[in-house]
């Protein structure tokens, strides 16, 4: 018996779900698995509490397509607990509680994202993996087809992808902006050395551009900063040109040296003081706080907390 799937997914016999303790050499990760392994070694606090007290959750599994290891055993693949997996092997077990069931490559996918999606502690970088996975998984499903634009129907997968994070739809496109990013600029946004929108406007560079730059700016990557936008602006309106060659070093430092980043720089500087007409917050105000009396101050005020609260 064989599932209907679209011609996209391989099709994968159904099979009968299985609880039980498996050997350990019968399993291998899930191949597009987006988020990073933290057990690093042997002292690791979860190997030393399954040394104590067993493996407590059993991990979850899916049938492979025929694939053996090198007993000719059948192997099946992680999907969720490749942590515990991990620190199981570590801590010398043979066998691991496990649930084998049957999924199609569409279902696996988004059934990585949504077991792990309360991981806490997901840098930057991993969140965007993780949303672009999911997106990618979404729209191959072929959600919301009573949408004609293609662009609409990414921009509601989007919103739906971040509402388990409580994350807005505009901010997952910028997440997954990073998932372009090449590893080094990818760690420079996790450890807070460039700010998050310098971070998504240098992935709009190619890798080659990328590693032209991080190069350059290894030292002083903070220098960057100011000068972000009008490398993405250039590689973008390179594109719509249809210019396939690579930037050069010389010419990214050109763009950087530029009469127009300079310009650039000097209107990123703060303000000091900033008008907001009161027609552009007014819907949020009367939104949010429907029947409640708010003076200037209190709007003020408001304003102010939200900034406070606001990461970048």
């Amino acid at each position: 018996m064989y599932k209907e799937e679209d011609n996209d997914f391989t099709l994968r016999p159904i099979r009968k779900d299985i609880n039980n303790e498996i050997p350990i050499r019968q399993f291998r990760a899930y191949a597009n698995n987006p988020f990073r392994i933290y057990v690093n070694g042997p002292d690791h606090w979860l190997v030393q509490d399954i040394k104590d007290s067993g493996v407590k959750e059993r991990i979850t599994a899916r049938y492979t397509l025929g694939e053996k290891n090198e007993l000719g055993e059948e192997l099946y693949e992680i999907l969720s607990g490749h942590n515990r997996f991990e620190a199981a092997k570590l801590a010398g077990l043979d066998k691991i509680k496990a649930h084998i069931k049957t999924f199609q490559d569409n279902e696996a996918e988004i059934f990585v994202v949504s077991a792990n999606i309360r991981r806490i502690g997901m840098t930057p970088s991993e969140l965007g993996k993780v949303f672009k996975f999911r997106l990618d998984a979404l729209n191959r499903q072929g959600k919301r087809t009573d949408l004609t634009s293609v662009e609409n129907k990414q921009k509601f997968s989007r919103d739906e992808v971040g509402i388990p994070f409580g994350v807005s739809g505009s901010k997952v496109r910028q997440y997954i902006r990073f998932a372009y990013l090449i590893p080094e600029f990818q760690s420079a946004v996790d450890d807070k050395k460039i700010i998050k929108s310098s971070a998504e406007n240098i992935s709009y560079l190619r890798e080659s551009e990328q590693r032209i730059l991080h190069d350059h700016f290894r030292e002083n990557i903070r220098d960057l900063i100011p000068k972000t936008a009008m490398l993405k602006e250039a590689r973008q309106k390179a594109d719509k040109e249809n210019q396939e060659s690579d930037f050069t070093k010389e010419q990214i430092l050109a763009i950087l040296n530029s009469k127009e980043a300079a310009k650039t720089s000097s209107t990123n500087k703060v303000p000091k003081n900033i008008k907001i007409p009161f027609g552009s917050i007014k819907q949020h105000v009367e939104r949010l706080f429907d029947g409640q009396d708010l003076t200037e101050e209190g709007i003020k005020d408001i304003i102010l907390k939200a900034l406070s609260e606001y990461q970048m």
